[in-house]
């Protein structure tokens, strides 16, 4: 899976650890808003398709992703979709340990 003007890939590294810029990932949402949208999956390398072999989602990442971008952005919102290879629906009871997170703007 290639990036393009629909899709865009960030590290793990984006959200977590010593190399959090929520900055950038807001300036990434910001354009996809102000294009067509797209899909944001955070969690894949951009030299890869697939997330590296056992990396794990911690289970709040997701909400926090989302309250990140709606604090550093003005009306830009996420809406978190299927993520990682345990597919589920994003609610209370979100996924066992995924391997990547999908947003959609």
């Amino acid at each position: 899976m290639k990036e393009n003007s629909a899709i865009e890939k960030k590290s793990l590294k984006i959200v977590q650890g010593d190399n959090t810029n929520w900055r950038k990932l807001a300036k990434e949402a910001v354009c996809f808003a102000n294009a067509y949208g797209g899909k944001l999956l955070i969690g894949i390398e951009d030299d890869s398709d697939l997330p590296p072999d056992g990396q794990l989602i911690e289970e709040n990442l997701p909400y926090k992703i989302v309250s990140k971008i709606e604090q550093n952005t003005i009306n830009v919102g996420l809406q978190p979709g299927q993520s990682g290879y345990n597919l589920s629906s994003f609610s209370k009871k979100f996924i066992d340990h995924p391997a990547f997170l999908r947003f959609t703007l």
